[in-house]
């Protein structure tokens, strides 16, 4: 499966339940999805577009980043003006 259809696919599995921003590790085997109605970032197996976890990371997430080394998450959390970073070790 190319990474586009891999993409497309998991797109399809939350299909009316993102309306944030999602980013993917580098061998996109996880997905983090900022939920901004929920306050929260969920944490996605792309393989098989299930939810792993979910965890509450301020007001209104918008953008988010994993660290190349995949240790850490970089949430913008728009309400609280500010970059929140979380440890994923």
């Amino acid at each position: 499966m190319t990474d586009k259809e891999e993409q497309r696919r998991f797109k399809d599995n939350l299909q009316g339940e993102v309306d944030g921003a999602a980013v993917y590790t580098a061998l996109a085997e996880t997905a983090y999805v900022s939920l901004e109605s929920d306050n929260a970032v969920a944490l996605m197996s792309v393989p098989d577009g299930k939810l792993i976890a979910t965890m509450k990371v301020g007001k209104r997430p918008r953008g988010i980043q994993v660290s190349h080394d995949e240790k850490s998450l970089f949430v913008a959390v728009s309400d609280e003006h500010t970059i929140k970073q979380f440890d994923l070790a």
